[in-house]
């Protein structure tokens, strides 16, 4: 496997780790908390609230959103420093009805993340969507977080498929 395809999160640059708690003040990206246990977060700020989204590890396989303040001390780990989102464009469908759980909802200027909670959905802003009209939406469910390099090489660090 080729360092651009690495999904392990084995090998990273020491300059884009940072040891901290999740809570409020954890750096915007990715975060592993110490020993794996299954769990990976990724944390993101609209305004001046950061929530962790729940990757991998919740009881229910879908996608969390935590809201982060600074009591929020339970996990001690790494932050991988800041990702970018790329979308699969192939994986585009119609914004009828509700969207796929984890979906990247692209709508109104806005990039988010569908969270499910029961029958009820929720959107957590994870980025801008340039020339994106209010009356138009996409869903798009195969996405992935990768870091890019001076360069502009990448390197896969989450991939969300379906």
């Amino acid at each position: 496997m080729s360092d651009d395809q690495d999904v392990d999160g084995q090998f990273s640059p020491i300059r884009r780790i940072a040891a901290a708690n999740l809570n409020a003040a954890t750096p915007l990206g990715l975060f592993r908390p110490f020993g794996g246990r299954g769990v990976l977060f990724w944390v993101v700020e609209e305004g001046a609230a950061r929530t962790a989204l729940v990757l991998e590890g919740h009881p229910s396989g879908a996608i969390a959103a935590m809201p982060l303040d600074a009591g929020t001390e339970d996990w001690q780990g790494i932050s991988l420093g800041p990702v970018e989102v790329e979308i699969d464009d192939r994986s585009a469908v119609r914004s009828d009805g509700m969207p796929p759980r984890g979906a990247i909802v692209v709508s109104n200027g806005a990039a988010s993340v569908a969270v499910r909670d029961g029958h009820r959905v929720s959107y957590v802003r994870v980025g801008d969507a340039v020339g994106t009209p209010a009356s138009v939406a996409a869903y798009f469910t195969r996405w992935r977080l990768v870091w890019r390099d001076a360069a502009g090489r990448t390197r896969t660090l989450y991939v969300k498929d379906g």
